[in-house]
Parts: structure tokens; sequence; C-alpha cells
């Protein structure tokens, strides 16, 4: 049993979908889509303390390739990857 009191953050795939999303209220039952890719998908999202940014893990699909941490405004706006882009890191 899983008891929803606010905004609750997910990462991972939904209806097919590898993205970060987020249910707003308590009688959420569809969560809102954030912010998608093709890219790979999502696992450990996080809000800052403040609530107002959000941090991810980037998994790539190619497993021999490095994961990326990615933070984003709260709205799932201004991302930027943090730590080496795992496309670039095997150069």
């Amino acid at each position: 049993v899983v008891f929803v009191t606010g905004r609750v953050l997910l990462a991972g795939t939904v209806d097919e979908v590898p993205g970060v999303w987020q249910l707003l209220a308590a009688n959420d039952s569809v969560p809102e889509l954030l912010f998608s890719s093709d890219s790979g998908g999502f696992t450990q999202a996080t809000w800052s303390p403040d609530r107002t940014r959000i941090a991810v893990t980037l998994e790539p699909e190619d497993k021999a390739k490095q994961s990326s941490v990615m933070v984003m405004d709260a709205d799932g706006g201004n991302r930027r990857i943090i730590s080496p882009d795992f496309i670039d890191c095997l150069k």
C-alpha cells in the first residue's frame, strides 16, 4: 500500500515511454511526463531540498556506456548533464 500525500517524483518507463514523471495530488492516478529521452532510461530521480530542481540518473541503452547525472528545473526545463556525457566519455 502506498499513500500519496502530494507531489511524487518517478523515474522510469510509463506506457513504454522512458522519462521523469510526477504525480501532483493525492488522488492522481496518471503521472504527468516532465521529460523523456530516446537516448536511454532514467533512474534515481530526486528533488532538491527546496523542490525547485530535480536530479536524475540517465542510463544509456548500451550498458557498456557510462551513466550520467542530469539536473533540471522542477518543470522539466533547463536540463543539463553535470557528469561526463555517456556518448562523449568513450572517445
